[in-house]
């Protein structure tokens, strides 16, 4: 698992977490884990279902874009 250190807390930030921390009966650092992954939670992506929204929005578009034309930008400056 990974550490993180933060610095410059606010102190009554600080003071914020420490008393939430103890309503929850957590450590200060299970706390902020709780709420990062509340903020952060985790979604995991299928690539078919991102490729057919793409498609769906390109369709709504006037200016329909082609995949070749697609394609063609990005090939366009490299060798």
């Amino acid at each position: 698992m990974r550490t993180i250190t933060l610095k410059n807390i606010p102190d009554d930030l600080y003071e914020r977490i420490k008393e939430t921390a103890s309503l929850n009966r957590r450590s200060m650092n299970s706390e902020v884990l709780v709420r990062l992954e509340r903020e952060f939670p985790y979604r995991e992506r299928d690539p078919e279902k991102i490729i057919e929204q793409v498609r769906k929005t390109r369709e709504s578009i006037k200016s329909r874009i082609t995949d070749e034309e697609i394609n063609e930008g990005k090939r366009w400056g490299r060798p």
